[in-house]
């Protein structure tokens, strides 16, 4: 989040302290907290409080009367805390930052009729870093990134230019477009992306010709600004290669002309020349002169070593076409090396190997308590039913095993945003169990042989081991402990362990891609009440079921149906920003009624028919 650098400036005419701030290195995307507290204004009654942010001439959100009104920019992206108004703390927290989001952020406290700086926020969001150089094989689609606060005229934007060395590719200018004919069906800008400070531009269908710098030019404050130049080179053929140290590498190249071999470190923004091959005349440089062998139409480089990570490239001499391009990376006894500069390069490179480490053992963990407990209904299947037969229903593990080693291998152990495969294999692995196990409890209600209930803490302790019980035969012994547990009370127990498993496994899982801690927060509470809500529908409706089968059959598929809301995350969508910064553009943003509740709609709708429609289905067939 950066540093946070407070300094005071005291306004002795009305005793208040203004509170400067500075947020940054905020990363796009990410959530921020922009500080603004006042110890003279706590417990003051909500409909009395009028609280207010601005950034410039834009509201970005306001506390009055008990309500929050929020700017059109920043619906659903803005929180102030409840609790820290009742105390006088009016921090303001952003989440899913937009580049646009920089600048200074003012607190306002609206007292007796006038209004009192609290505090300002200089807010730094910032963006990807952008490649100095780009390599695309012909016909391949590119983006050439770039961002930056465009002036605005109404609802259109002021100026946007990208130029190829002096040719003009594309100009925005005031709602109208010009592409140059060399480029035209070819490239495009996105005025959603200019909104949000983003005017890259897309290739859609790259050619041998398109090679060059592009610049990036933009209005800002009246003046013309350049911004981002890269180097994009357009190559007839592209591979991606991976390497051990010690190993070489072999580049095809052309015998008919001159070429240059050149190459791009990691990281790098200027390449540097390897070699020179004219005809069968190879020349290189002297720290590649003894590594290089031609032979026939080959170009071998031996000794790899981690410094030759990068992009190495053919190039005709005369036409200065691209021929080849090869990224190359290098592992070190099968691990890839990440390079970091600076002092603190050791330290990062632990940081990264640390932090991979823990979301394996969360991902992992995660995964074996899923197992463990799906593990244990089986065994009670296989013992309620005595039958062996039953231990294939492991076979349903492999599913959650699969996904355990594609997330851990390929996602780095990072869950989905909107869908968790890990909780949903598990709830396969289980339900069946489950299922075996109610029916065959309701087939044999009356036939059940004495057992041990669980409903107070003196049972409890009668199944617990006594000294001197717990010798060669402890797994037998604690067999026996179980299996003399009642039936309906294992359920019940299963019931309940795999609602709090779900919870916490979600917990547990590392965040998927543009989930937010608030929304794994509002989700895990979701959670909570729907989870009170699943195991009380079950509890009290199978327990009345006498000789119905029908009915249990019903009773079943509705719980399995309502399971369905834990894999599906379709609660925390989080309503899409406004395309314009005043609602008098034209894009009608604020009166738009899905991008202002979205998240109200999916709940309903997720409520509706996976959870309350279905039970409601099932009380009109019971009765």
């Amino acid at each position: 989040m950066g540093k946070v650098i407070f300094c005071y400036l005291l306004t002795v005419a009305v005793g208040l302290v203004v509170v400067l701030a500075h947020q940054g290195n905020i990363q796009l995307g990410s959530s921020v907290t922009l500080p603004c507290q006042d110890s003279h204004h706590k417990n003051i009654q909500s409909d009395l409080l009028d609280i207010q942010w601005w950034t410039g001439e834009h509201m970005v959100t306001r506390f009055k009367l008990g309500r929050i009104i929020q700017g059109c920019r920043y619906i659903n992206r803005t929180y102030l805390s409840a609790e820290g108004l009742r105390n006088g703390d009016f921090s303001l927290s952003i989440t899913h930052t937009e580049y646009r989001d920089s600048g200074r952020y003012r607190c306002v406290l609206t007292k007796e009729g006038e209004e009192v700086t609290l505090g300002e926020v200089d807010l730094e969001v910032k963006v990807p870093r952008t490649q100095s150089a780009l390599f695309v094989e012909s016909g391949q689609k590119v983006v050439l990134s770039c961002f930056g606060h465009v002036d605005w005229s109404g609802s259109e934007a002021a100026f946007i230019q990208w130029k190829r060395w002096t040719q003009v590719v594309l100009e925005w200018k005031y709602g109208s477009l010009f592409v140059d004919p060399m480029f035209e069906g070819r490239v495009a800008v996105s005025k959603e992306r200019i909104v949000h400070g983003d005017i890259s531009l897309i290739f859609n269908d790259t050619l041998p010709d398109d090679d060059g710098y592009y610049v990036c030019f933009f209005k800002k404050n009246g003046d013309i600004r350049p911004s981002t130049i890269i180097n994009l080179t357009i190559t007839e053929q592209m591979s991606r290669v991976n390497r051990t140290s010690g190993s070489q590498l072999q580049l095809p190249v052309p015998n008919e002309s001159r070429v240059t071999l050149s190459f791009l470190p990691d990281g790098g923004n200027y390449t540097v020349s390897v070699c020179e091959l004219d005809r069968r005349h190879l020349t290189c440089v002297r720290h590649y002169h003894n590594r290089t062998l031609l032979q026939d139409n080959t170009l071998i480089l031996r000794n790899l070593t981690s410094a030759d990570s990068g992009t190495f490239f053919v190039r005709e001499k005369s036409t200065r076409r691209t021929r080849n391009v090869v990224v190359l990376q290098i592992f070190i006894d099968g691990t890839k090396v990440v390079t970091f500069d600076g002092p603190f390069g050791l330290l990062g490179v632990s940081a990264v190997g640390i932090c991979l480490f823990g979301l394996a053992v969360v991902s992992a963990f995660s995964g074996s308590l899923f197992i463990l407990v799906s593990l244990i209904g089986v065994w009670r299947v296989k013992t309620v039913k005595n039958d062996n037969m039953y231990w294939l229903l492991t076979v349903l593990y492999l599913p959650l095993v699969v996904e355990m080693i594609i997330t851990l291998k390929q996602r780095k152990g990072k869950d989905y945003k909107w869908f968790s495969p890990a909780i949903l294999f598990f709830l396969i692995s289980i339900i069946p169990s489950i299922w075996l196990l109610e029916l065959h409890h309701q087939e044999n209600k009356t036939s059940n042989p004495q057992c041990r209930k669980l409903d107070s803490w003196d049972n409890v302790k009668s199944i617990l081991p006594t000294n001197g019980t717990m010798g060669d035969e402890t797994l037998k012994h604690l067999e026996r402990m179980l299996t003399s547990v009642c039936p309906n009370d294992w359920i019940l127990g299963l019931h309940q362990v795999l609602l709090i498993l779900l919870i916490l496994g979600k917990w547990l899982l590392p965040l998927g891609g543009g989930v937010t801690r608030d929304e794994l927060s509002q989700l895990l509470l979701i959670f909570v009440g729907t989870a009170a809500d699943i195991l009380e529908f079950t509890s009290e409706t199978l327990s009345d079921v006498e000789n119905n089968n029908t009915l249990v059959y019903v009773i079943l598929g509705v719980w399995t149906w309502s399971m369905l809301q834990f894999p599906f995350h379709l609660a925390v969508v989080t309503s899409r920003p406004q395309n314009s910064d005043e609602t008098s553009r034209g894009d009608g943003c604020c009166n738009l009624v899905l991008s202002r509740h979205s998240t109200d709609i999916w709940n309903i709708v997720e409520s509706l028919f996976i959870q309350d429609g279905p039970f409601l289905v099932h009380q009109i067939f019971q009765r």
